[in-house]
């Protein structure tokens, strides 16, 4: 249900869809990669890299697993401040 919400880009709907299935179980790793996807879309970079993280903890072989390690690595100039989205930041 939730997935349909993201795709609709309702990031609140979905995000609360996620959260709600992460406090029914935990250790579900697709809702902690979408939740990441969410964080990062709306430029929560700390947000996202722990669930991130959190996804390759539950699911170190997932379907997901190459995606989320990209994004870590992706993330990692915007954690240290070094990238602004949006603000021309290519090349």
């Amino acid at each position: 249900m939730s997935k349909g919400f993201l795709q609709d880009r309702d990031i609140q709907k979905a995000s609360n869809g996620f959260l709600r299935v992460t406090q029914l179980s935990p250790d579900y790793a697709a809702a902690c990669f979408n939740l990441a996807v969410i964080a990062e879309k709306t430029h929560d970079w700390p947000n996202a890299e722990a669930r991130f993280e959190r996804y390759l903890a539950l699911a170190p072989g997932g379907p997901e697993a190459k995606r989320a390690e990209q994004e870590l690595q992706t993330l990692k100039p915007y954690l240290a401040g070094q990238v602004t989205p949006g603000a021309g930041n290519a090349g």
